[in-house]
Order: structure tokens, then C-alpha cells, then sequence
């Protein structure tokens, strides 16, 4: 079901995951009949359809009263489609919630998967020392996870804001080569975008543009993922791409959509009030800084100094040392 999902099959994945659905409970099989409703929420989802969270709802309570520990996997994904979606105030509930479980069941696995994932929450919320404590981890340690490239994208945007280029090209390189090394086009995406954005920040942008054609030829057919940020946005407009490539590849509304397509259109402004709404302070520093930069190059530098400021306030309670 999830193999379709990921080839941006939805329909053929619901018919195929409600086939089993209804199998499960004719069998009385709740393990089958967790993993068919969090098959069908994820897929939903990934179509762009809130109604998956339900599905994925409904998994958890079906796994909880069955006693099974994988019902962890379906709390993870419940916080990447909440994410998804533009709430990540669920998505945080949801990794806490799924820990807990972890813990009630002594799982190692699920509770490695869940601190890994929780470096993106980190990350989100400013609390980037300890985001980077763990990947640093991760990385001294050989750690071989599904979750590295995400880490390693992570931890590069914390170097990247402290103006420390080469350590950033190093992660977005690694989460680039760790993404194609898994061959998933969702977790390509997000690490062309930002390998993108370190280039330009680097002063190659003929190279960042070739990155930026890979990235927009493997856009489309589902929601964007939440870890593409402000990323996209930015590399469009910095390039010139601009935002109607967006609405050319009948990616689903979203959030995220949303403001990808504001910074892509020239208004970071309203991009950093979608990534506020959203959650995401890093991004919505992001945009605050962009949008510094534009209203200094129109003379309005007095809102150019709110918006700087704005953006230095977020980044002075991250932890965050930045180089001189």
C-alpha cells in the first residue's frame, strides 16, 4: 500500500489498503487492520486530504488496544502528516505521545526513531544546541538510520544560519548523497532543495541551478514535506524560477504550498506569517530576513531594521553562536 503511496498511486493505494481493511476485520485481525487505516490515513494525506489524520487516529487507538508496539510507527507518521498538513503543534503532541509508548514497551527502536525525529521538532521550535548535540551523536557514532539524511539536513541549517558555509555544503552534501543512496523521492526533495540554497550562499549558483532542475522535475503528485521549509521558496526566488512553477505541477494545497509560493513570488512578508501560523520559527526567520533584504533594496529601511530584528530576536534564544 505505502509502495504506491510513495509512486503517488493514491488511488490505486486506498483501493488497495480498504481491500485490506475490510479483510482485517473480517479475520479479526486488529495488527492488519492498524496497519490498513495507517496505510490509508498516510496515503490520504500524502493526497492532500486532512481526513487521513482520522485514519491514523483510528490505527493508534486499534494498536493501543491490541497491546502491539509497532502502533509507535503510526504515532511517527501521524506527526509527519499533522506536519504536513501545517500543524506542528500536533506533530509534537504525537512524538510525545508515541514516546511514552516506546517507553511503556521498551522498545529501542522505536525509541531511537522517535529522538531522531525529534530533532526535527527541535529544530523547529529553537532549541538547536540539543538538535545538534544529537546528531553530532548520530554522526561521531557510524550510526546507520533512515532518519540521517533528515538529521544531517537539520544540523546543516543551524550551520548555515551561524554563517558557517563549509560545515553547512558538508551536511547538505551528505543528506543529499544519504537521500539518493535510499532512492525515496521524498526524501530527495527536501535535500536538493537545501543543497540548492547552500550553493547560492556559497556563490555558485550555475551549480545550484542545475540542483534546482532536479528538484522541480521531482515535485508534484503529493503534499510537500514539511522539511523542504523555506528552502524551496527561496532557491525559486533567488534564481528567478518564481512561484508559477508551483502551480504547473498540481502539488496539493497546504500550508507549506503557501508559503513556498510567497517567498517564489517576491513576498517574503507573507510567507513569514504563513510559517508563524505554521509553527516554524526557523523559517519564519528566514522569510523575515529575505524580506529585510527587499525592503532595504526599495529604501524603506526602517521596516527593513523591524524585519532584521525580528529575525535576530528568534535566533538569539537558539543557542545559536555564529561566526564573526
Amino acid at each position: 500500500m505505502l509502495h504506491l503511496m510513495v509512486a503517488s498511486r493514491h488511488a490505486e493505494g486506498l483501493e488497495v489498503g480498504r481491500e485490506v481493511l475490510a479483510m482485517a476485520r473480517t479475520l479479526g485481525r486488529p495488527d492488519l487492520e492498524m496497519d490498513a487505516l495507517g496505510a490509508i490515513g498516510t496515503t490520504r494525506v500524502e493526497a492532500g486530504d486532512p481526513g487521513g489524520l482520522g485514519d491514523l487516529e483510528a490505527a493508534i487507538a486499534v494498536g493501543e488496544e491490541a497491546g502491539a508496539p509497532d502502533t509507535t510507527r503510526w504515532y511517527l507518521n501521524l506527526a509527519w502528516a499533522a506536519a504536513a498538513l501545517g500543524d506542528l503543534r500536533r506533530c509534537f503532541d504525537a512524538l510525545a505521545a508515541g514516546g511514552r509508548l516506546a517507553e511503556r514497551f521498551g522498545s529501542r527502536r522505536w525509541r531511537r526513531a522517535i529522538e531522531l525525529q525529534r530533532v526535527a521538532e527541535r529544530y523547529w521550535r529553537g532549541r538547536w544546541d540539543e538538535a545538534v548535540a544529537v546528531v553530532d551523536a548520530m554522526v561521531a557514532g557510524g550510526e546507520r538510520s533512515n532518519l540521517a539524511w533528515e538529521c544531517r539536513l537539520w544540523r546543516g541549517r543551524v550551520h548555515l544560519a551561524g554563517g558557517r558555509l563549509e560545515a553547512a555544503l558538508a551536511d547538505a552534501r551528505a543528506a543529499h548523497a544519504l537521500a539518493e543512496e535510499a532512492g525515496d523521492p521524498q526524501d530527495l526533495q527536501p535535500t536538493r532543495a537545501f543543497l540548492a540554497r547552500v550553493l547560492l550562499a556559497a556563490g555558485r549558483p550555475e551549480a545550484a541551478a542545475a540542483v534546482a532542475e532536479r528538484l522541480v522535475a521531482g515535485l508534484g503528485g503529493g503534499v510537500l514535506g514539511p522539511d523542504l521549509g523555506a528552502d524551496l521558496g527561496l532557491v525559486l526566488a533567488e534564481l528567478g524560477i518564481g512561484a508559477g512553477v508551483l502551480d504547473r505541477l498540481g502539488i496539493p494545497a497546504s500550508p507549506w504550498l503557501d508559503a513556498a509560493r510567497a517567498l517564489a513570488a517576491g513576498d517574503p512578508l507573507a510567507a513569514a506569517d504563513r510559517y508563524a501560523a505554521i509553527g516554524s520559527r526557523p523559517d519564519e526567520a528566514d522569510a523575515r530576513l529575505a524580506a529585510a533584504r527587499l525592503l532595504a533594496r526599495q529604501g524603506r529601511p526602517a521596516e527593513a531594521k523591524a524585519q532584521e530584528a525580528a529575525a535576530r530576536a528568534f535566533l538569539a534564544t537558539t543557542g545559536l553562536a555564529p561566526v564573526d
